[in-house]
């Protein structure tokens, strides 16, 4: 729907009775009252049916408008623009200068004047925005045949508003204020606009442009009050911008429209107060006042479960204490031991050690595919008694108020216990996945310098026991090849004694021990992050919680946001009152 110089449709919609007989209609065909049984749901939808269709009739009244003004004075444009759509052209009043053209909607039935020497043509369009406006084009005041001036004398009787066209280049024409005197006719209802003001502004500064448009204005005012018309409803536009959808900060065009199509519901409402056709609309719509009623209590209801929820009042919809069961701290530290790899970590004897307990693994089945993470069943199972409370309690407050049963399952069907878990789970699963995921690999530096110290200084304990007390002393009493020579054979010859076989035996097992020590530290520092990792997720299990009541209160706020949506359609006058 297009707004601006489109504007609000002008159509039967826009009549306040209309606008509730088209609400309760609605709401009768959705099938949703609930205190109202089925035989009188259909003898008031029958009426309201009956109405409509008496106003359909009565709606088809027009508002006529006769734009009149002189040759050149853009009286097509205006139309144009009203229309916001080219729907007339100048060549629509060429050759024929003395006949009216009458621009009507497609769908409109044909005009009937009561005056059979009018010689009109008729444009047919299909602008639903005018559709209940019958848009006159009058001929050329200042033609210079005399029977183009009769025309226009005999239709001005069968007009509502006759809307008196100039421009500033005409505003002075004394034919104009002439033919305004002459008209025989009340001049309640005449509008005048001063087309093509944007003239004044071209090649102008603004200031220049604001002065030339208070000296026409002024003068076209003089004019008027010179004839008998003062304060007359004058309107300073360019159609032309408006056609393009361009509006300067002196265009008044918006008022103009907006000015007919509020006398066009005027006469419309004129016509409907006549009949009763108001009094019955009010009566289906007391009719309705019992469902309002149920509808209020328990949209009441609702709210004050909403209320609990949002506030954590029930214990019972509290997140439990352990988030994270064992199963899924289980599997969270064995993903986390598991998935680290050892080579970033440990070196020499302690990566050997996790090489073997890694095929340890493997060999005994251990090391399979990684599972999906279990689902974290406690905090599901408490979710499930939540609602489960929550349900209990809704229908307990609803029957309070004989709530209809048929409402009462609709609402509470809202607390479906499967569907709600499964958000829950599945909301639950994506933050264990991301939280896993997010974990960062720390730095290992310091750690792997702690253990080639270690090894190397046992290393050199073994090559200080393997090369003797009197090699090492002749090395650093005579250093030189000699030396180092000799030392190279005390080495070979002690580890084939007995003694090197001891030294060796102690460098293996000391080594072996030192790695098991560093792999269990490891180990240990792996299972204080999987720990980190636990509190970590027990936190995003607890926001997930409230996020889930939340969101289950917002869905329960909505549904009662929607039945005071729907109630107030069918009677827009008897709106229950919510807290």
């Amino acid at each position: 729907m297009q707004q601006g110089i489109e504007g609000t449709p002008l159509t039967g919609s826009n009549i306040p009775v209309r606008k509730k007989l088209d609400m309760i209609l609605n709401f009768l065909d959705q099938g949703t009252l609930y205190a109202m049984g089925a035989e009188k749901q259909s003898a008031l939808r029958t009426r309201a049916a009956e109405l409509i269709a008496e106003l359909d009739r009565m709606e088809h009244t027009f508002l006529t408008v006769g734009l009149l003004g002189g040759t050149g004075a853009g009286k097509s444009t205006i139309i144009n623009a009203l229309a916001a759509e080219k729907i007339s052209s100048t060549s629509h009043r060429r050759p024929h200068t003395d006949r009216v053209i009458i621009y009507r909607h497609e769908l409109s039935p044909p005009i009937d004047f009561s005056t059979a020497e009018i010689p009109f043509d008729e444009i047919i369009h299909s602008r639903d925005s005018i559709r209940h406006i019958l848009l006159c084009d009058l001929p050329d005041f200042d033609s210079i045949e005399e029977h183009h001036r009769a025309v226009v004398k005999t239709l001005l009787p069968e007009l509502d508003i006759v809307v008196w066209i100039t421009t500033p280049e005409k505003y002075a024409d004394a034919r104009f204020y002439r033919f305004i005197d002459e008209a025989s006719r009340s001049r309640d209802n005449f509008l005048f606009v001063l087309n093509k003001v944007d003239v004044l502004f071209q090649d102008v500064e603004a200031a220049e442009g604001y002065g030339r448009l208070s000296k026409v204005a002024a003068g076209l005012t003089e004019n008027l009050s010179d004839q008998g018309i003062s304060g007359a409803a004058l309107y300073v536009i360019s159609a032309l911008e408006a056609m393009k959808g361009e509006f300067s900060p002196w265009n008044q065009f918006t008022a103009f429209r907006n000015l007919l199509f509020k006398h066009r519901d005027a006469k419309t409402v004129a016509a409907i107060k006549t009949s009763n056709i108001e009094m019955e609309t009010s009566a289906l719509k007391e009719s309705l006042k019992g469902e309002v009623l149920v509808v209020d209590a328990c949209v009441r209801a609702v709210r004050k479960i909403v209320r609990e929820l949002k506030s954590g009042s029930p214990p019972v919809c509290a997140p439990p204490g352990v988030l994270v069961p064992p199963t899924l701290d289980s599997e969270l530290h064995r993903r986390l031991t598991t998935g680290n790899r050892g080579d970033k970590a440990l070196t020499g004897p302690g990566y050997l050690v996790w090489l073997a307990a890694g095929y340890l693994k493997r060999t005994l089945g251990r090391a399979e595919q990684k599972p999906p993470l279990p689902d974290p069943e406690e905090m599901l199972t408490a979710f499930r008694t939540c609602l489960e409370w929550s349900r209990n309690r809704l229908l307990r407050e609803m029957m309070k108020e004989n709530i209809p049963e048929r409402l009462r399952e609709r609402v509470t069907e809202i607390l479906v216990e499967e569907e709600r878990i499964e958000r829950l789970r599945i909301r639950a699963a994506e933050v264990a996945e991301i939280t896993l995921e997010s974990v960062q690999r720390p730095g290992y530096g310091l750690f792997r310098l702690r253990q080639r110290t270690c090894y190397g200084l046992i290393t050199i304990l073994l090559l200080i026991v393997l090369g003797g007390e009197a090699g090492w002393l002749r090395l650093i009493s005579e250093p030189g090849m000699t030396s180092i020579f000799e030392l190279i054979l005390a080495f070979i010859n002690t580890v084939f004694s007995a003694e090197g076989l001891a030294a060796l035996a102690s460098y293996a097992l000391i080594n072996i021990f030192l790695g098991f020590r560093f792999f269990r530290r490891y180990q240990k520092f792996l299972n204080r992050r999987a720990e980190d990792l636990v509190k970590a997720l027990s936190k995003q299990f607890r926001s997930a919680w409230h996020t889930t009541i939340e969101e289950t209160a917002g869905d329960l706020e909505q549904e009662a946001d929607r039945l005071v949506q729907q109630i107030t359609a069918a009677s827009a006058e008897i709106q229950p009152k919510q807290k």
